[in-house]
């Protein structure tokens, strides 16, 4: 069970009061890349599948020391389009091609998830994400398969009492997770073969 399950239970277990907070939620934009040698000719595209047990938040936030109420971070986007757009921006940075393949990358959201902690005009913040990706060729071979996993904690974070800094700081773990996939060899070598076998 994710973390904020568990604190969001806690809360109501004390008497708190859990509220929904909608946010919006997109991956930072890649900025400059190096261009990977023959990019230009690999086509790939994406599909991203959230496979996560608890579908409807990407984590909570709240105030310490009064912990009664609780904030549900509600994206307004689906979870799967923010990743995909994020994927697309990061390999077409690197000069690849997103269109129809030949080459599929299949991703599943295995983790999404955020804790924020405030605390006057400061705040502790926690972003979890798992990404499973797949390379599949045009005839369905499986070509490549990795798991890009990344935790990241920011303490002390300045606090601008919006409650959106947990959802905030999530996106920029997984900007960093897409980035580690983009220059992950092994795949990039695997989008390139699905390529050669048109």
């Amino acid at each position: 069970m994710r973390r904020s399950s568990i604190l969001v239970m806690l809360i109501l277990a004390l008497g708190g009061c859990v509220r929904t907070l909608n946010t919006d939620f997109a991956v930072p934009a890649p900025g400059l890349r190096t261009g990977v040698g023959g990019a230009e000719a690999v086509g790939f595209k994406v599909s991203v599948n959230d496979i996560r047990s608890d579908k409807t938040n990407i984590g909570t936030s709240r105030n310490v020391p009064d912990s009664g109420d609780v904030f549900v971070l509600k994206p307004r986007q689906p979870v799967e389009e923010a990743v995909s757009l994020g994927i697309q921006a990061e390999f077409q940075a690197r000069g690849f091609r997103h269109g129809n393949g030949p080459a599929f990358l299949l991703v599943d959201i295995a983790t999404m998830d955020s804790t924020a902690i405030q605390s006057l005009f400061r705040a502790n913040l926690t972003g979890n994400v798992a990404l499973s990706a797949q390379v599949v060729s045009e005839e369905g071979r499986v070509l490549y398969t990795n798991l890009y996993r990344r935790s990241d904690t920011a303490i002390e974070k300045l606090f601008f009492n919006t409650h959106d800094e947990g959802a905030d700081h999530l996106a920029a773990v997984l900007g960093a997770t897409i980035r580690t996939m983009a220059e992950d060899d092994g795949l990039i070598l695997a989008l390139i073969a699905a390529n050669r076998q048109r």
